[in-house]
């Protein structure tokens, strides 16, 4: 993805976005769509394609998506952990 274009964008992308409990992301893809996914605390990411007849995933897109799904796990268990406390 180009850098200036990830500059320019109003938010972040291919961030963990952590908030109330729940872990999304927004990801732009090989020909620069941005789409939000959402992470359900099964080792899973649930890809919001609504408005995309398909998306273009890149090989780094796919390792940014196994790094969020990763750190929403660890996300999830501390955010769990802290309420059974």
């Amino acid at each position: 993805m180009s850098k200036k274009f990830e500059k320019n964008l109003p938010f972040k992308v291919n961030e963990l976005i952590k908030k109330n409990g729940i872990a999304s992301a927004k990801i732009v893809d090989a020909e620069l769509d941005i789409f939000e996914c959402s992470f359900d605390n099964s080792e899973s990411v649930i890809i919001k394609t609504k408005g995309y007849d398909y998306i273009t995933l890149t090989l780094d897109n796919l390792k940014t998506l196994k790094k969020l799904i990763s750190d929403s796990e660890k996300y999830y268990d501390k955010y769990f952990g802290s309420l059974e406390k």
